[in-house]
């Protein structure tokens, strides 16, 4: 007789986001929107607020489903105000806290994570360190951690390296089988993101221009938000 396995479902979890204009954010919250994920963000202050709301619209076009005015800024509440409380409560826990800028509002981005929370820091826009409540860190377990690109792909591409030498008989100091799971790992993640592509569910708008009116389009993009790199 055979035994019927278990498929116990994953339970579905938020992530939390400051700086949410910036590239790497836009792309979090399209890779999220298409896998079901729900991204809150918290957008610092604009020049006016009719700026802030078309900002905050352009976000809520890639998929985020509640965007705060950060708490850094002024009269800023971030996700603490009872609006964005009650939202909060209709989503399921914010495990993950994407912090690209830090100071005061890592501290409001951290503060947001339930239980187990991650914070991971891997800009600082503020040019102030990045915290973490002493109320999250003790009574909710919330960790934090850093992601640098280039550590990340270096430490890929030793890793496929060291398999190399090990499949021309090298020794590598690690089992080849655990090497090629770290190639293939790295291979699939990048077939996934091409694939996204390829269906639309994740873009980049881009703008050309001529060389010689250059220097004028950056300072007409400069403060603008969804008009693509140059």
């Amino acid at each position: 007789r055979k035994k019927k396995k278990k498929r116990t479902k994953k339970k579905k979890k938020t992530v939390a986001m400051n700086a949410p204009t910036s590239a790497v954010a836009r792309a979090a919250i399209q890779m999220c929107a298409a896998r079901g994920v729900p991204v809150v963000c918290s957008l610092r202050a604009r020049e006016s607020r009719d700026v802030w709301e078309q900002d905050a619209a352009y976000l809520k076009s890639l998929g985020a489903s509640l965007v705060v005015l950060d708490a850094a800024s002024r009269d800023g509440g971030g996700f603490r105000t009872r609006d964005a409380l009650e939202t909060l409560q209709t989503l399921p826990p914010v495990a993950l806290a994407l912090n690209g800028v830090g100071g005061a509002s890592s501290a409001s981005l951290a503060g947001s994570l339930a239980d187990g929370g991650v914070m991971v820091t891997y800009g600082g826009m503020a040019r102030a360190p990045a915290f973490v409540p002493t109320g999250a860190a003790i009574f909710n377990s919330v960790t934090a951690k850093g992601f640098w690109l280039t550590r990340w792909s270096e430490d890929k591409r030793r890793a496929e390296r060291l398999a190399k030498q090990t499949r021309n008989g090298g020794f590598s100091g690690f089992a080849p089988d655990a090497i090629s799971h770290l190639a293939v790992a790295r291979a699939r993640m990048f077939n996934r993101l091409v694939g996204m592509v390829d269906r639309g569910e994740l873009s980049m708008p881009l703008r050309s221009v001529q060389i010689d009116g250059f220097v004028d389009a950056l300072r007409a993009r400069e403060g603008k938000v969804g008009e693509g790199k140059l």
